[in-house]
């Protein structure tokens, strides 16, 4: 089960690339209630990403969207994706 190991470096910094985006759009307060409202729904979430990824693509590269359609099935990642919108990006990324 994902949910049984932690997150590696790799999954960590692909979830604060998707929270980068997110910040540099504004849309952060937005994505946080709906993943926090939504948590439960992991599973779910992950399968909205893979239908909204024809909409989204113009915004978010589709490869990082298959990522994140991944890791939203991982509790430990719905976390720090939540942290990091709530926290802003990392120093190093930001403008």
């Amino acid at each position: 089960m994902p949910g049984d190991r932690p997150l590696t470096a790799e999954e960590v910094a692909r979830l604060d690339a998707v929270a980068a985006t997110v910040h540099r759009r504004g849309l952060q307060t937005p994505a946080a209630v709906a993943l926090a409202a939504h948590r439960p729904l992991g599973g779910l979430a992950a399968n909205a990403v893979h239908v909204l990824t024809p909409i989204l693509s113009p915004v978010v590269d589709p490869q990082q969207l298959e990522e994140l359609a991944k890791l939203l099935q991982h509790p430990a990642a719905l976390d720090h994706l939540l942290v990091a919108l709530e926290d802003g990006p990392p120093a190093e990324t930001r403008e």
